[in-house]
């Protein structure tokens, strides 16, 4: 339960409360700790391709975090980047200096390419 976690990790529920881009998870890293790589990742792609159409492929914390910069949001108002699901299309733009959100974890696409079987989607 919540209440043994807490009873067990205090330290950790606390910070969960306070600064939860801080913690770490059993020796991974913590939200800031990725943010950090995403941005450097980011920056060298849009650095080496400038002017160009990229595609990239990652999971939905690692999208969130460019989101984040590309929105202009710090780690403690993540909450306002929109969520995006595995496999879903996010679209930034940018010309120069400048960066634009154009489309946010969209999923219609997928739609046509799941089916159900025993209650997950595959």
């Amino acid at each position: 339960t919540y209440a043994e976690v807490k009873e067990l990790f205090p330290e950790t529920c606390a910070l969960l409360k306070t600064e939860k881009w801080r913690v770490r998870y059993d020796g991974g890293e913590s939200y800031e700790e990725m943010h950090r790589r995403v941005t450097a990742a980011f920056a060298e792609i849009i650095a080496e391709n400038e002017g160009k159409t990229v595609a990239v492929a990652s999971h939905g914390g690692a999208i969130r975090a460019y989101l984040s910069i590309v929105m202009g949001l710090d780690l403690k108002d993540i909450a306002g980047v929109p969520a995006v699901s595995n496999a879903s299309l996010s679209v930034v733009e940018i010309e120069g200096e400048e960066m634009r959100l154009a489309v946010a974890g969209e999923e219609g696409y997928l739609a046509d390419l799941t089916e159900e079987v025993d209650g997950y989607l595959h």
